[in-house]
């Protein structure tokens, strides 16, 4: 092991003068910190001025007021924390639209502010000491902007609940959960927010789900009914007081007037915004970790440098999304719009208002036809997205602003990805009849096999959405192959920078052929049911190696291999960090689908229990 050989091994010689065998004099370089290493004058001058300060690390003990790094290492908790495990439960249980989601969205509200306060008890300490590492940095700014956006969407979620559950007292989607009903006010308090029919219909009937359970939850006996059946349940009674007391906070929520106002007159607005923000949500916390790991560890200075760090953070952070975004869809992930691999059919009569008497159709589906939007499509729109990217990022860091050999070289690459970025584009939209038609083959042999008779003319007709799950589109795969190629090839200025860029070239490389026997899998095994995700196992190696490689793509920007270099560290050793991270990273991503699954599971299991006795 490398560790074993250190440059204790150069000494070949006893007290006494005399020689003792070994098999290599002096050992290897691996391993090594770099000033421990024969440098060049110049070099021997840059490492020897290198400075590793951060905020994570400088000595607070020799200033004047006191410092106290814990406020920062709570808000760097609760930023981990909220990114990676309760942000995801929180989708997780709105996905299934869990009782539990507004309280639990709540109390992560309050974690956020307690983790926002820590850090500007933290600013403010360095301010009273005059400490500036890092000058005119955003982390402020950017805190601010999650704090407003996580502001915005309790709010939007609050009030986006209680025009379900107040209005309607119920949730309109596929599974319902009937222990909201107690949170439902009572008729003398609904008498008086409500008094007219057009507020109490005004968002009613959006499906004619929706119209079934308001009217079914005006019966006082059955409201009754289902009081008495609950309370002879068989839920541990610690368990229910507990849900109890939940539905008496929603209840003192829903009854406040602004809340109620705001529900009634502006459901679709904070709707939109509820919906809008619920995934960008997400997406804005990888940038805002990214962030702040780059700014507390002072990666952007000197000024010049930042660009260089933009130009593979964000090109790698696209690869490491769309490994999440891979693995997700294994897992099931938008399989309501057939992203999950999953044969995809909607109808027209399931978008029917009985109030209105017309047929609300979703915007997506008007904008992207009958086949609706494949994850393909939004693939290669990432793959043109890096490319537009990376024509002008790296440029940027070009001290003087002349256009170097590096620079048309990330240019060459660039029109690689615009190109094949543009003709996948293209290809979604030609294969979009294509699509369908494969969709209403398999939908016609599924429904043949399940009604033992032929599909009607009218039934077709209703269809507005069909998908297969896939789409036969290489050119996504295909760009991230010859990217990997040319990467494995990118030599850089250290041996180090060059065996990284292997690696993660490498990595895309292997990950691509996965894709295409993915779609080859599905045309092999093609769906025998309506809206059950295939799980192609070959999806799960092509995640890996997009996760994997997006990382470490991201580990090979300038500054990061330089801190390699200045401790010691191997390419190979950062290699296993980052494919042992990926690993455990996707483990957690199956375990929340499986849990959400589990779930649901049990959520439409107690609704048919009370369906029953109702």
């Amino acid at each position: 092991m490398d560790m074993d050989m250190d440059m204790d091994m150069a000494i070949s010689k006893l007290d006494d003068g005399e020689l003792v065998p070994v098999a290599h004099a002096g050992g290897h370089n691996h391993g090594m910190p770099i000033l421990e290493m024969p440098l060049k004058p110049a070099e021997k001058l840059y490492w020897e001025n290198y400075n590793t300060t951060t905020y994570f690390n400088f000595d607070e003990t020799k200033f004047h007021h006191k410092i106290n790094k814990s406020f920062l290492n709570y808000h760097v908790f609760m930023i981990v924390t909220l990114t990676a495990i309760s942000y995801p439960i929180l989708l997780a249980l709105n996905n299934i639209n869990n009782k539990w989601y507004l309280f639990a969205l709540i109390i992560n509200f309050f974690f956020v502010i307690s983790g926002m306060f820590s850090i500007l008890v933290f600013h403010n300490q360095l301010n009273r000491n005059d400490i500036h590492l890092y000058k005119n940095n955003c982390y402020s700014f950017l805190n601010i902007f999650l704090t407003t956006l996580l502001s915005l969407h309790l709010i939007s979620g609050i009030v986006k609940k209680g025009t379900e559950f107040y209005l309607f007292g119920e949730q309109h989607h596929d599974v319902y959960d009937y222990e909201m009903l107690y949170m439902v006010p009572d008729s003398d308090e609904r008498d008086e927010s409500l008094t007219e029919n057009d507020e109490n219909t005004r968002f009613s009937g959006e499906t004619r789900h929706q119209s079934s359970i308001s009217d079914n939850e005006n019966e006082p006996s059955s409201f009754s009914r289902y009081q008495m059946d609950t309370a002879s349940s068989k839920f541990d009674m610690g368990a229910k007081k507990l849900a109890d007391k939940r539905n008496k906070f929603y209840k003192r929520v829903y009854s406040i007037p602004m809340i109620k106002t705001m529900s009634i007159h502006f459901h679709r607005l904070f709707s939109f915004i509820f919906n809008t923000l619920n995934y960008l949500i997400l997406f804005y916390l990888f940038i805002h970790c990214g962030m702040g790991l780059a700014i507390g560890n002072l990666l952007g200075t000197p000024k010049n440098r930042i660009f260089n760090l933009l130009a593979h953070w964000i090109k790698g952070g696209v690869f490491m999304i769309l490994g999440i975004v891979s693995v997700s869809r294994y897992c099931g992930f938008g399989k309501n719009k057939s992203w999950g691999w999953n044969l995809s059919i909607l109808k027209k009569s399931d978008y029917y208002n009985d109030v209105t008497g017309k047929y609300n159709i979703p915007l997506w589906i008007r904008i992207f036809g009958k086949s609706g939007v494949s994850m393909e499509f939004i693939e290669v729109f990432l793959v043109f997205f890096y490319g537009s990217t990376n024509i002008f990022l790296e440029h940027l860091a070009s001290p003087d602003g002349a256009w170097t050999a590096k620079d048309l070289q990330h240019v060459s690459i660039a029109f690689l990805y615009l190109g094949a970025g543009m003709c996948g584009l293209l290809v979604e939209f030609y294969m979009s009849d294509t699509r369908y038609d494969l969709a209403i083959k398999q939908y016609k042999k599924i429904y043949e096999e399940e009604n033992q008779r032929e599909i009607s003319q009218d039934e077709l007709e209703d269809i507005v959405v069909a998908n297969p799950g896939y789409s036969i589109n290489p050119m996504g795969p295909f760009t991230i192959f010859w990217t990997g190629i040319l990467m494995s090839k990118h030599a850089q200025a250290s041996q180090v920078s060059t065996a990284v860029h292997v690696q993660w070239g490498s990595l895309l490389t292997y990950g691509s052929p996965f894709r295409v026997l993915s779609m080859i899998y599905m045309m092999i095994f093609p769906a025998n049911k309506v809206g059950e995700p295939q799980r192609p196992f070959t999806e799960l190696i092509s995640s890996f190696c997009l996760l994997s490689g997006g990382l470490i793509f991201m580990q090979s920007t300038d500054q990061v291999i330089e801190a390699m270099e200045y401790r010691g560290y191997t390419e190979m050793f950062t290699f296993n960090i980052c494919l042992g991270f990926m690993s455990i990273l996707m483990g957690w991503i199956i375990i929340l689908f499986i849990a959400k699954d589990w779930l649901q599971a049990k959520q439409n299991k107690n609704l048919k229990t009370i369906s029953d006795r109702l």
